[in-house]
């Protein structure tokens, strides 16, 4: 029987490879998946049966109906994604991780399910069989594990290094918030395990932030879509599939640590439209990461420059009045952001805009006063005090009203389409900051009130500046005047179209008013009160 063609030159997307190539790497990696070995194996034999069944199918309209293929390719990809994330691991590592590897094996396992339904095979005794087999495999990679982390000298190995800060933690991670979901067996075995690592390492007994989130719990994109001293910027999914923005870090010190620490311990409790959220974090990992959410429309310039004409460039002022009300929140909260440009200010799907990049952010309480670490040097939106110096020769630390003057940059950014300065280099634009010259105001910055409210905004003197929620009040006014703008077309075709439609009934026009009340319901207008002539029949 000759191949259906859709079957005959599939090749799974992602990969760039053949199902018979793929399947072949998954048997590969089955084979160093230890004791979880048989379970892995069991979820290949359904795939391989599944793709047999696919090369018997003839009636190619139905694949493209029922997209099976391109489902079986997604399968294919996630199960061999997975496969390379945990074979081979440590055991302290595969015994924190056994319940997340059952869990996703049995989601592989009720997609080979859909795919049984779609190709019209008799799956309900094929589904007992699997669920039968599943429970006596369960039963002994339970007890080979067992056998495995009982010998102190099988995981000597694993006994150092940050492997095992990480291993420790996702151990007491699963004890602490998913015990009621492990075997009693397998909660009594982490605790004999953890107990007897504290015991041989003297490693300490970790803390579980509340913001923690396990590595495996996430799944980014090895190509980062954006790049910095920090780190590296990826889209990912976590949990259950929610599509999120993954920013790893480089932590090359204990300083570095603790200040990733402080400013997750710090955002992680923010809750407002304009400031991106933070789901969580992991501290432990390599490299360490924030989970936040995704601003799918990117920053206020990349989202200026996808439209057409510049058509979103006309709700400009609308969203830097949604920053300034972000700004102001994390003002309330005692939060300088103290890394304000148009980069760190992001349209999320809703269109509005969130404020980002908290790696750089500075707390300051009423007691403690201001933080002093180092910013990244980004002195065109920088306010004149945060240049000039601190007593351990670095650079200032910002205040709250250093964000108002870097958020006023911002505007003059966004308005002139360059950075502020334009392209003077960065001697020249320090000197010109010291002297209190601002940037030169941009053409299309048409409105004088507008240009007056920059300049406050970017005073040399910090004290003169207006505070945050002064700069929101004046920002309404032009965010509603740029709605009225914006709705003044619609009106005036709205009033065409009534206009059009009242001479098509024949309704009478108000002589005083020139309004269209129709007649046949009153003998007056209901506008001005004026006698109307009643309609021509």
């Amino acid at each position: 029987m000759a191949l259906c063609a859709l079957v005959a030159t599939f090749v799974v997307t992602a990969l760039g490879e053949t199902v018979v190539e793929v399947l072949s790497r998954l048997g590969g990696l089955c084979d160093e998946m230890l004791e979880n070995e048989a379970v892995s194996r069991r979820l290949l034999e359904r795939l391989r049966f599944i793709w047999d069944e696919l090369q018997r199918v003839t009636d190619e309209e139905a694949l493209k109906r029922n997209r099976v293929l391109a489902m079986y390719g997604l399968t294919l990809t996630r199960f061999l994604r997975f496969l390379e994330r945990h074979h081979r691991r440590k055991a302290i590592a595969r015994l924190a991780a056994s319940r997340k590897v059952a869990e996703q094996i049995q989601a592989f396992h009720a997609d080979a399910d859909e795919l049984f339904k779609l190709l019209s095979i008799t799956h309900m005794t094929e589904m007992a069989r699997w669920r039968q087999e599943w429970e006596q495999d369960r039963v002994q990679q339970r007890q080979m594990l067992a056998e495995v982390v009982a010998n102190t000298k099988g995981i000597s190995d694993e006994l150092h290094g940050p492997a095992l800060v990480e291993a420790l933690t996702m151990l007491k991670f699963e004890l602490d918030y998913h015990r009621a979901n492990q075997p009693p067996e397998m909660v009594l075995l982490m605790r004999r395990t953890l107990a007897k690592v504290v015991r041989t390492s003297n490693a300490r007994v970790p803390r579980i932030p509340s913001w923690f989130i396990p590595s495996d719990d996430v799944e980014f994109q090895s190509e980062a879509f954006d790049m910095g001293s920090y780190g590296s910027v990826h889209r990912g999914t976590w949990g259950k599939g929610t599509k999120v923005v993954v920013k790893c870090l480089y932590m090359d010190s204990e300083r570095a640590q603790q200040s990733f620490l402080q400013e997750t311990d710090v955002w992680f409790p923010l809750a407002h439209p304009h400031v991106i959220k933070l789901f969580g974090a992991c501290h432990v990992s390599s490299p360490a990461f924030f989970v936040c959410e995704d601003a799918v429309h990117g920053n206020f310039l990349d989202y200026f420059a996808q439209s057409s004409e510049h058509s979103n460039k006309r709700r400009l002022w609308r969203l830097f009045l949604d920053a300034a009300q972000g700004l102001s929140y994390l003002h309330s909260k005692k939060v300088v952001h103290g890394d304000l440009k148009c980069n760190n200010l992001l349209v999320g799907g809703d269109e509005k805009a969130k404020l980002c990049d908290f790696g750089f952010s500075f707390i300051r309480s009423e007691s403690e006063g201001l933080s002093t670490k180092a910013q990244p040097n980004t002195i065109r939106w920088k306010a004149p005090e945060c240049l000039l110096g601190s007593s351990d020769g670095g650079e200032s630390s910002p205040r709250f009203a250093s964000d108002v003057y870097a958020l006023g940059m911002c505007l003059v950014e966004a308005f002139a389409d360059e950075p502020p300065y334009g392209t003077l280099d960065d001697d020249s634009v320090m000197e010109k900051i010291m002297e209190g010259q601002l940037p030169e105001r941009p053409v299309e910055m048409q409105e004088d009130a507008a240009w007056d409210l920059i300049k406050r905004m970017c005073a040399f003197d910090w004290q003169s500046r207006p505070a945050i929620d002064e700069v929101v009040d004046e920002l309404k006014g032009f965010a509603a005047k740029e709605e009225r703008e914006e709705l003044q077309p619609k009106i005036r075709k709205r009033s065409s179209d009534v206009e059009t439609l009242c001479i098509a009934v024949d309704f009478t026009r108000c002589s005083r008013c020139t309004s269209f009340p129709n007649p046949t319901i009153s003998a007056f207008c209901g506008n001005c009160g004026g006698r109307l002539a009643a309609a021509a029949p």
